[in-house]
C-alpha cells in the first residue's frame, strides 16, 4: 500500500493489522486515525507521522513512544505498539472517546468541585511520570483527554524529556506552548518536574477562571513580564475567588520554581484546601459549567444533550463544540483533535427554570463596559428583557470603536438575545450582524441571529432555558 497520508481512509488495513474506521485528527507532524486492532478486537488510535514532517519530528514522534510505553499509569494514555515499516512510522495507542479539557473550558470556567477532580487526576499521571524520571513539558488543556466515563488521561509525550533520553533540540529550541511554558524553559534551560507544576497552576488558573494567566506573545516578552510584574491573580478573572485558592496559583506561577509547590500532587491539595468553604464566592463568581462529557463525534454529542435535556427539562439546547486551533492531534475522539475554541456564548451549561420567581438583581451602578454586561446579563437570567436593553447598550458603547476585546462580544451577543426575548428582533438583527464581525464562537451567534431573523418575519422561535452567562473577560484598556 501507497505510504501517502491522503491513501489512509476508513476500510483500509495499516501495517496488516489496524482497520481504519475514522481519522480523528491531524497536526503539522502527524495525522491520528481512530482503528480496529484485528488481532486483538479493540479500537486503538494510530498515530502516523507525516512524512514531510519538520527535522527533528521522527526523533521526538520515537521519544513519545518509548515514554508512553515505559509509564504504565491510569492517568497516562497507553502505548501499545509501533511500527515502522512501508506505511511510515506508526504509534499505537489507546483510544480515548471523550474530549480534551479545553472542550469544557471552552464553554465557561468549571466547577471548583469538578476542575480539582480532574486536576488531581492529571497531578497523579504527571507525578508518577516525575517519580520516574519523565517530564511531560507540554502540560495544557487540550493535551488532557477526558473519557465519556469521566477518567482523566494525560496524552502527547511527544515533548517529554527523560533522564535516560538524551536532548535532540538546538540550546535555544524551546518546544511547548505560550502561556503554559515555565519561565526558565522560556530561558533555554530544559526544566524539571517543577516546570510541569508551572503548567498545571496555568491549567488550573484556566479551568477556574475561563482565562489563561497569559504573560505575553511570545518568549521575549513573557521573559520580561515574568522578571518585572507578580505572578497572575486568579481574581482578576474571577474577583471573588478565595484569597487562599488565588494564593496557592500563585505560587505554582511564580518564576522561581523554588517558591513553587514541590509537586504536582501538592500544588492541587492546597488548591483544594485553599478552595474549602468558597459557597458565597461561587454564587457571586460567573456560573461555571456542567461538564458533559462527549462520545465519539459532535453529532452524536448533539444528538445526546438533547435527549437528557428533554427527559430533566422539556427544553432542547444545542451544544456548541467551537472550532479547532493548531494543536496536534491526540488519542481522543474528534472534539479532542479540533480543540474548541474560547466560547463566545457558552452554551456547555444548562439552568433549569426555577418555579418561583427569581431575586431581582440590583439596579445599575457600574460603569465598566464588563460589569455592565454582566448587570445586564442578570437582569437577563430574571426575566426582565427590556430592563437588561439599555444597561447592555450602556456596556456596548463603553467599549472604543473597531475593538475586537471578547468582553465587547459578550456584550453585543447580550444585547442582540435581549432585544429578541424581549419582542425587538428587527433590532437585534444588526446588532447581532456586527457581533459576527468579530471571530469567536460564530456558530452560536449565527443560531441567535437565525432566530431574531425568523420572529422578525412571524415565525416561531421555540422555547430556550435561560442562557449560560458570559465567561468574564479582563477589563479592555481603552484607548486615550
Amino acid at each position: 500500500m501507497a505510504g501517502t497520508t491522503t491513501q489512509i481512509r476508513a476500510g483500509v488495513v495499516i501495517a496488516d493489522r489496524y482497520r481504519v474506521i475514522d481519522r480523528l485528527g491531524h497536526g503539522g507532524m502527524a495525522t491520528v486515525f481512530l482503528a480496529e486492532d484485528v488481532v486483538l478486537s479493540r479500537q486503538v488510535a494510530v498515530k502516523r507521522m507525516h512524512a514531510a514532517a519538520a527535522e527533528g519530528s521522527a526523533e521526538r514522534f520515537e521519544r513519545e513512544a518509548q515514554l508512553g510505553a515505559a509509564l504504565n499509569h491510569p492517568n497516562i494514555v497507553a502505548v501499545y505498539d509501533t511500527v515502522s515499516g512501508p506505511d511510515g512510522v506508526l504509534i499505537v495507542m489507546e483510544y480515548v472517546p471523550g474530549q480534551p479539557l479545553s472542550g469544557v473550558i471552552a464553554a465557561g470556567p468549571v466547577e471548583p468541585d469538578e476542575a480539582i477532580r480532574i486536576l488531581r487526576e492529571v497531578a497523579r499521571g504527571l507525578d508518577h511520570a516525575h517519580h520516574r524520571g519523565v517530564v511531560h513539558r507540554d502540560v495544557k488543556p487540550p493535551n488532557i483527554l477526558i473519557r465519556d466515563d469521566g477518567v482523566v488521561k494525560l496524552s502527547d509525550l511527544g515533548v517529554a524529556t527523560a533522564a535516560h533520553v538524551s536532548r535532540i533540540t538546538a540550546t535555544h529550541d524551546v518546544l511547548g506552548t505560550m502561556g503554559y511554558i515555565a519561565p526558565e524553559r522560556l530561558d533555554g534551560e530544559p526544566g524539571g518536574p517543577l516546570a510541569d507544576v508551572y503548567s498545571l497552576a496555568a491549567v488550573a488558573f484556566e479551568a477556574l477562571s475561563g482565562q489563561r494567566p497569559q504573560r505575553g506573545s511570545t518568549p521575549a516578552e513573557a521573559l520580561r513580564r515574568s522578571a518585572t510584574e507578580p505572578p497572575p491573580d486568579l481574581r482578576e478573572t474571577w474577583p471573588l475567588a478565595p484569597a487562599a485558592a488565588a494564593a496557592v496559583l500563585g505560587r505554582g506561577l511564580d518564576p522561581d520554581p523554588d517558591r513553587r509547590p514541590p509537586g504536582a500532587g501538592r500544588l492541587i491539595e492546597e488548591l483544594e484546601a485553599g478552595l474549602e468553604g468558597n459557597g458565597a464566592a461561587a454564587a457571586a463568581r460567573p456560573p461555571a459549567q456542567a461538564v458533559t462529557y462527549t462520545v465519539r463525534s459532535r453529532t452524536l454529542l448533539r444528538a445526546t444533550l438533547v435527549v437528557a435535556l428533554l427527559a430533566v427539562t422539556g427544553v432542547v439546547m444545542a451544544l456548541l463544540l467551537g472550532g479547532g486551533g493548531d494543536d496536534s492531534p491526540t488519542s481522543s475522539g474528534p472534539a479532542a483533535s479540533t480543540g474548541p475554541s474560547r466560547s463566545g456564548q457558552g452554551p456547555g451549561h444548562t439552568s433549569e427554570e426555577s418555579p418561583t420567581a427569581p431575586t431581582a438583581p440590583p439596579a445599575p451602578t457600574s460603569t465598566s463596559g464588563a460589569e455592565l454586561n454582566d448587570e445586564g446579563y442578570a437582569l437577563i437570567q430574571a426575566a426582565r428583557y427590556e430592563e437588561a436593553v439599555p444597561v447592555l447598550q450602556r456596556a456596548v458603547d463603553s467599549f472604543p470603536a473597531g475593538t475586537t476585546d471578547l468582553t465587547y462580544a459578550y456584550a453585543l451577543y447580550n444585547l442582540g438575545h435581549a432585544l429578541r426575548l424581549a419582542g425587538r428582533p428587527e433590532e437585534a438583527i444588526p446588532i447581532l450582524e456586527r457581533r459576527l464581525e468579530i471571530p469567536n464562537q460564530v456558530e452560536t451567534v449565527e443560531r441567535e441571529l437565525a432566530s431574531a431573523r425568523a420572529a422578525a418575519a412571524g415565525g416561531k422561535v421555540p422555547g430556550e432555558p435561560k442562557p449560560p452567562k458570559e465567561p468574564r473577560a479582563k477589563e479592555p484598556k481603552h484607548e486615550k
